[in-house]
Parts: C-alpha cells; sequence; structure tokens
C-alpha cells in the first residue's frame, strides 16, 4: 500500500494490530479546523460558512441546498492525489452517489465491488417489503455498502488526521473501508425479512465473513490485494471488523477504536449513520442530525474507545430520534409487515414441498432447497429477491391447483405446497394482502406476546392456519451507560452521557410493542366470515386491557 501523505517503511502482519511508534497515519485529507458549519469538507472545497445546511460536501459538487429529501448532502471522497509515481490515482475509480456526490475508491475496494458475490447486492432490497408502502424505497444493499465503505474511509482518516499520535497505518485504513463495504454481502433475499422470519438462526454477519474469504479467492482480487500488499492477516482483521467481538477488541486496548467504526456498542456507526440517511432520503422522510457534525467531532480518548463533542449531543439524539421515526413511519408499518409475512410464508411452504431453486455452478447446472443455499456459496450467490420469487411461481404454475390437502399422498402435498406458495406471491401482485384485524400497543409484555396471545386466543401457541400474530418492537436505543462525551478542555478523557452535569438527557422510552392480529385469507373470504361468532369472540378478547390482565405463561 502506497503513503497518501508521510513516508513510511513496510509493515509486517503483526504491525496491523501493533503498529510501531514510527508508523504515521496515511492520509492527506484533512477536515478543516473551525469551519463552524458542521459541515465536514471534501478535498480543498469548503461548504461556505453560515450556509445553514448542515450538509458534508461532495467532492467538488455539493448538493443545491432545499432539495427537501432531508439527505444529507455529502462527506465525499478526496480529490488529493497521492504522490506522484506511485500509480493510485490512475487507478481510483468514482462512484456518483446520491447522498454524497463523488465518492473516490481505492483499486482494491472496486476490484471486490466488480465481483458476483458483491454484484449480488443489487438484487436485494435494503427495506424488503417496505418497497410495496413507499415506492421509491427500492434501494438496494449495493449502494448503502458503498455508502458505509465511504463513511468508514472519511472517519478512519479524520482520526488519523486529528491524532497522528494513534500511527494510523495505510493497510488499517484499507482494512476498516473493506469491513465497512462488505458487511453486508451474506444478506438473504428481502434482507432482514431472510433472517427474521424464515432463516432466524442464521446470522447474516457470520455469511458475510465467508463470502468476503470467498471473494480474496477470486483471481483478479487477489492479484491486486498482492500489488497493494494486503495479506491473508490483514483479510482476517477486516471480517473482525464486520461484527464487532469484544474479546477481539480487548487483545489490542489501544486499537479498540477499530473495532467501533463498522459496528459499535453504543449503535453511533458509519452503518447507521449511512442507513438513516440513505433510508430517510428514499422513504421521503426528513431527519434532524447533522451526519458532518458528528464525523467532524469523533475523537479516541485515551482508553482507545471513540467519543464525541459535547456541542454534537443534539445530533446525538436526533440520531436515536430519527431511528425511532423509521421504525414507528417505515420499518414496521402494517402493510410492509403483511407483505414480508406473505413472502416470508412462501418461503416455507415452498421449502416444506421440497422446492428447488435452480442455479448456475460453474459450467453446469444445480438445484438447491431454499433453506439448504446458505451452506452452499454457488447457490447462495444465486439467491436474489427476484430469481426466487419468479422461479417459485413459474413452477407452482405447472402444478395443478389443489387447495385441499386431506387424502393426498406425501408427493401431492409436497406439489399443493409450492402451489400454496405460489398464490402468495401471486396474491402480493395483485395487492390481495393479508388483512389486518386488530392492533393495540402495549409496553408491559410479561414474557413473549406473540405466544402468550396464541395460547389466549386458541390455547396453543400455534395459531390456526389462516390467522396470525404479528408483534413489532420499537425500542429506545439511546444508551446513555455507553455513549461517550469529551469536551475541548480536555481532549484525552470522556464521561458517559448519563454523568454529564447541565445536560438535559431525555429519559429513555419504553420498549413498545405494536401487537397485530392477522387474518391470512383473502379479502372477500374475510368479508364473508368476520360476522361470525367465533370471529366476534376472537375480536372481543383480542384488546389492550384483556391482553395486561393475563398472567404470565408459566404462572
Amino acid at each position: 500500500l502506497q503513503s497518501t501523505g508521510r513516508p513510511k517503511t513496510k509493515m509486517s502482519d503483526s504491525d496491523v494490530e501493533n503498529p510501531p511508534t514510527g508508523a504515521v497515519a496515511a492520509s492527506s485529507n484533512q477536515l478543516p479546523p473551525g469551519d463552524g458549519t458542521g459541515a465536514v469538507a471534501a478535498s480543498s472545497n469548503q461548504l461556505p460558512s453560515g450556509d445553514g445546511t448542515g450538509a458534508v460536501a461532495a467532492s467538488s459538487n455539493q448538493l443545491p441546498p432545499g432539495d427537501g429529501t432531508g439527505a444529507v448532502a455529502a462527506v465525499a471522497a478526496s480529490s488529493n492525489q497521492p504522490p506522484p509515481g506511485d500509480g493510485l490515482s490512475e487507478k481510483k475509480k468514482t462512484f456518483r452517489d446520491p447522498i454524497y456526490g463523488d465518492i473516490e475508491l481505492h483499486p482494491l475496494l472496486v476490484a471486490i465491488i466488480n465481483t458476483p458475490e458483491f454484484e449480488r447486492l443489487r438484487h436485494i432490497k435494503q427495506l424488503g417489503g417496505q418497497c410495496y408502502v413507499y415506492p421509491a424505497a427500492s434501494h438496494s444493499r449495493f449502494e448503502h455498502s458503498i455508502g458505509v465503505c465511504h463513511l468508514a474511509g472519511q472517519l478512519i482518516r479524520h482520526l488519523s488526521n486529528e491524532q497522528p499520535e494513534l500511527n494510523i497505518i495505510n493497510e488499517e485504513i484499507l482494512m476498516v473501508e473493506i469491513a465497512g463495504l462488505c458487511h453486508d454481502l451474506g444478506h438473504g433475499p428481502f434482507s432482514h425479512l431472510w433472517d427474521q422470519r424464515f432463516q432466524t438462526e442464521t446470522k447474516h454477519e457470520e455469511v458475510s465473513k465467508k463470502m468476503l474469504k470467498k471473494v480474496f479467492k477470486r483471481s483478479n482480487v487477489e492479484a491486486i490485494a498482492k500489488t497493494y500488499g494486503f495479506s491473508d492477516h490483514q483479510l482476517e482483521r477486516a471480517c473482525d471488523l464486520i461484527k464487532r467481538d469484544k474479546s477481539l477488541a480487548l487483545r489490542n486496548p489501544k486499537r479498540k477504536f477499530l473495532y467501533e467504526i463498522v459496528d459499535s456498542p453504543n449503535d453511533i456507526d458509519v452503518d447507521k449513520w449511512d442507513y438513516f440517511t440513505r433510508d430517510c432520503h428514499y422513504l421521503g422522510l426528513q431527519h434532524g442530525f447533522d451526519l458532518g457534525r458528528l464525523l467532524k467531532t469523533a475523537r479516541v480518548m485515551k482508553d482507545g474507545h471513540i467519543a464525541y463533542r459535547d456541542k454534537a449531543i443534539h445530533d446525538i439524539k436526533e440520531m436515536f430520534h430519527t431511528r425511532t421515526v423509521l421504525h414507528e413511519k417505515a420499518y414496521q408499518h402494517k402493510t410492509g409487515r403483511a407483505v414480508e409475512m406473505m413472502i416470508a410464508d412462501a418461503f416455507k411452504k415452498a421449502d416444506e414441498g421440497g422446492f428447488k431453486f435452480q442455479y448456475a455452478n460453474g459450467s453446469t447446472g444445480a438445484t438447491c432447497i431454499i433453506s439448504e443455499a446458505t451452506k452452499d456459496p454457488a447457490a447462495f450467490l444465486a439467491l436474489t429477491d427476484n430469481v426466487l420469487v419468479e422461479q417459485i411461481k413459474y413452477y407452482s404454475a405447472l402444478e395443478a391447483s389443489t387447495t385441499n390437502t386431506a387424502g393426498m399422498n406425501d408427493e401431492a402435498k409436497k406439489l399443493a405446497a409450492i402451489k400454496k406458495a405460489g398464490e402468495l406471491l401471486t396474491r402480493i401482485a395483485e395487492r390481495d394482502l393479508y388483512t389486518l384485524v386488530h392492533e393495540f400497543e402495549t409496553t408491559q409484555p410479561k414474557d413473549d406476546p406473540k405466544d402468550k396471545i396464541k395460547k389466549w386466543l386458541w390455547g396453543s401457541t400455534v395459531a390456526p392456519s389462516d390467522w396470525e400474530v404479528d408483534v413489532s418492537i420499537i425500542e429506545d436505543k439511546l444508551n446513555t451507560e455507553k455513549i461517550r462525551i469529551y469536551s475541548k478542555r480536555e481532549l484525552g478523557v470522556a464521561t458517559l452521557l448519563k454523568d454529564l452535569e447541565d445536560i438535559i438527557i431525555p429519559e429513555k422510552k419504553p420498549t413498545k410493542f405494536i401487537v397485530r392480529l392477522i387474518y391470512k385469507g383473502r379479502k372477500d373470504e374475510w368479508e364473508s366470515m368476520k360476522g361470525n361468532k367465533e370471529v366476534k369472540e376472537i375480536l372481543t378478547r383480542f384488546n389492550k386491557k384483556e391482553f395486561e390482565k393475563l398472567p404470565p405463561m408459566n404462572a
């Protein structure tokens, strides 16, 4: 790796975790001090002071103020070039992003992007089924991952410039950028729908690590990694940075901050910064936190943790308020939840029927059961939103239509299950969605509200086939016990947010549960049966007051 700032000697693998005292940070992109705008300047282009936008400049291209999107204008890639003769400037690529403007990425990052594993993310929707509620919210994990990579690079370069004593080296910068770029490689179809409703035992971060290692086995990536001296040891460290492991961070206390950039225990990290900002942009929602100010005030304390300046407390509070608003207005929207429930049910029915999706495995074709795909890298590579949905619909259309499985043999039941999966996906296209019968909010679930309500209504934790109970959880994530704040009077020592005096900290809100009773049949079926005595009895019992009187299930 070539230095973009001061000259340095080549580091060994072990030096990445324990950089020598003489190692110097590599970044020529220093944020201008004291601009007073809350903006992060890109390269040498600084936003004029007092512009009032709170925007972050994008290269030399600034988003026009007052665009009405609520988007942060851009923390842009630098236009400062590395020293002549290193060849790096000619190989960097520029990506145009609607949030940050022009983003320049290292050749190794570009090589990773140009692999099937990363290109697959173009076909994984960031917000799952919410695009059926918000038409513009069809953005993908592809652009989100590039945005996280960009912010990760901006943050670690800022720390390097402001605190040269940290001895941040080029390899560490690249490790953090790779972790940001590849942290979502392991997401299944429709993002969190996959691991929250279907493959609940699978953690997408662990799959991401496996896929990143597979990416580095590709000849083009391997060759460029060798060109820039990026070793297998550094690849392992990049994988560790994807999902923070406390034990790993403790191995080298002085480098704990590296584990808080992509995935922080206090939830202030570049992953959240990008998806809060990007989701608001595509959902058409406003947000009130200044990303530029948060990035600019970040600083590593003597204990190795990242802290934020006291003047950024308002933006920290607004950031977590934005999260709550996104959950209330979008992530937990009743219609989006209904669509995701239908897609998950379709996957389960297809799996029950032994459905195998088709994919290319090298020069030959292959098939795989949906639930087994995470175990086969080639199969998982082909597993995207549209491919899976369209194959299920096509295969189910080949089978005879049937709804009554009584008296069927096992093979006929499997075909009926696949047919049912196809019908569910067709119903989504026709907007014949599951019906929300009734809902209420509560903050007092003595135990799992979903299982308790099922047992209360039907005497079993398994609901009748046409009914379901859905529970959305909205939690206040502002953790004052983990967020560190420093002042300009003492730059190396931070105080926990909860211990600050003369600062008004909003009281932590109790976790809110939105409990919904769902009917899965068609709309015309619901219209004909909603007056039935049995249904009326269920509706009479399904209310907040009755629920909160219930004793714990194990009482």
